[in-house]
């Protein structure tokens, strides 16, 4: 069987096309993955510098040692669901001894106040009762394609999805903590 030169130029852009399609799409991937992770550390780092202002401005207020933490459940985008996203937590402390003798305290060393900060709302906690944040998730999520033709024969499609949650956490143990709950509900749609 004789391979014309033809032929052989075809087989090879055939598989030039093929290998750069498969080349362009890890491509895509590897950099959605990096940009996830990047936005996951910038998160975190704003968490941390977050607490920590919310400690110094609660210790200089109220005139008294503040230990101040926060939680953040958030939604991101991922490369896996685009429109659903995924789950990221993001957390921080902040320890502030506002270092100023209260007269009411007569020079003492004021009072310890822990505060803890979940998705925005604040709770104030004994201190002797703070420790571990215990998370429990209770979530649903759903996608829907949906698909309509219109009178001139053109067909649409819309995709929706999103995700309700329920969200359960536990401060400072099962026993001796408290019990916080949260419910949040997330949808988005897009046409194709």
């Amino acid at each position: 069987m004789a391979i014309t030169l033809r032929g052989f130029m075809f087989f090879k852009k055939s598989q030039a096309l093929v290998e750069m399609g498969v080349f362009a799409g890890v491509t895509l991937m590897v950099l959605g993955i990096l940009v996830t992770y990047v936005a996951k550390m910038n998160s975190d780092q704003y968490t941390l510098m977050e607490s920590f202002r919310y400690a110094l401005k609660k210790a200089h207020d109220e005139n008294r040692i503040v230990a101040y933490g926060t939680w953040d459940d958030r939604r991101q985008t991922s490369v896996k669901e685009p429109i659903v996203g995924e789950k990221i937590q993001s957390s921080g402390a902040g320890y502030v001894h506002w270092a100023i003798p209260s007269v009411e305290n007569k020079g003492k060393n004021p009072e310890k106040k822990l505060y803890v900060r979940i998705n925005e709302i604040e709770y104030e906690i004994e201190p002797e009762k703070g420790g571990v944040i215990a998370p429990e998730y209770y979530t649903v999520t759903f996608n829907n394609i949906e698909t309509t033709t219109d009178d001139s024969g053109n067909i649409k499609s819309r995709r929706t999805a999103g995700a309700t949650e329920e969200m359960v956490y536990e401060v400072g143990g099962k026993e001796e903590g408290k019990t916080f709950k949260q419910k949040r509900a997330y949808r988005r749609d897009r046409p194709w």
